[in-house]
């Protein structure tokens, strides 16, 4: 249904609206028809917002992002939607969901016709705007119209003479009293500038007496400067002297300082070269120190190989006594069978 109403709306189907609401499927404070209204103002369909407003619709509805028919009417410029709302006692002060205004919106835009209902209701421009083109003419129209409306209302309006006879008889007297009261503030501030002005005159009496006392003490002083600086001048004569002389005796120590500052640097050179000599010396020592730890290292490998040799001397050593023991013992058990052999051939023989 909700679709319904919105095609309706933005179609200005206006028709199909009326059947809409004869059906009666929704009430006039629901918020889909509330929607659906400022749909149409969207679209520009003027004619479809007046139908929902003059169904019933609340001029104050929102759509569902809580934008305001109101404010939608003077986006699109749709003054004649604008008038019947306010007709229908709008709001015209509420605020739409970006906290603006109805009639900054249609400042905003320029939409005159707009701006002009708005103005009816009495409300006033804000400072800034008189440079909107024809805005200055609606305005000025405006506020003929309300002056007419104003006038209309005293139409049937009497006044009695002698009500303003007695009234300007009050205003002569008022005025009089007015002008008495006038003067008499008048001469009561001359007397208070005259006051004023006696009182600044003793004061400036005073101060040029104080002045007046005040340079003479001047003169006084500036006499006792005058004598403490002839006694300064004299005083400074003989420290430009001194001045000189410590200046003399300073260019002296400059030189002697020079001459030292050669013989410092002459010394640092010499210093620089013994060092760099001893520097050479250390890394010799240490270079020797370290073949020497080297050749230490070597030699104590070395007899440790040499010790191990012995010992294996000695070993093979003993090796060598069971082995010469091994073949005597070997020799004599083949001579031993030699002689058998021998005998057994004699035997041999014999036989």
């Amino acid at each position: 249904m909700a679709d319904e109403w919105v095609l309706a709306a933005e179609s200005g189907n206006m028709p199909m609206l009326e059947q809409l609401f004869q059906t009666g499927g929704l009430d006039n404070r629901n918020w889909k028809v509330q929607h659906a209204a400022v749909c149409a103002a969207n679209a520009e369909k003027e004619n479809a917002v007046i139908a929902f407003l003059e169904w019933g619709v609340q001029p104050s509805c929102q759509d569902k992002d809580s934008k305001r028919l109101l404010h939608a009417c003077c986006r699109k410029g749709l003054d004649t939607a604008v008038a019947v709302l306010v007709e229908k006692r709008v709001d015209v002060n509420m605020l739409d969901w970006d906290k603006s205004n109805a009639l900054g919106v249609a400042l905003k835009l320029k939409q005159l016709g707009c701006i002009k209902e708005l103005l009816k209701t009495g409300l006033e421009l804000p400072p800034g705007h008189d440079t909107i083109p024809g805005l200055s003419a609606i305005v000025k129209e405006v506020q003929t119209e309300r002056q007419t409306k104003q006038l209309r209302t005293l139409v049937d309006t009497e006044v009695d003479p002698t009500e303003i006879a007695k009234a300007e008889a009050q205003v002569w007297e008022s005025m009089q009293t007015h002008l008495h009261l006038l003067k008499l503030d008048q001469d009561a501030k001359a007397a208070k500038v005259l006051v004023q002005l006696e009182r600044k005159a003793d004061e400036e009496q005073k101060l040029a007496a104080e002045a007046k006392n005040k340079e003479a003490r001047m003169r006084d002083m500036l006499k006792d400067r005058k004598v403490e600086v002839a006694a300064q001048d004299t005083a400074l004569s003989k420290v430009v002297k001194e001045l000189t002389e410590v200046q003399d005796s300073l260019a002296v120590a400059q030189e002697e300082d020079a001459k030292v500052a050669a013989e410092l640097s002459e010394k640092k050179k010499q210093l620089k070269e013994e060092k760099d000599m001893f520097d050479a010396i250390d890394k010799e020592q240490l270079a020797r120190e370290k073949y020497a730890a080297d050749v230490l290292q070597e030699v104590v490998l070395f007899e440790a190989q040499v010790e191990a040799a012995r010992v294996r001397n000695e070993e093979l050593g003993g090796e060598l006594t069971d082995a010469k023991s091994e073949l005597r013992s070997w020799l004599a058990d083949k001579e031993a069978a030699a002689q058998l052999t021998a005998k057994a051939h004699a035997l041999m023989q014999t036989g």
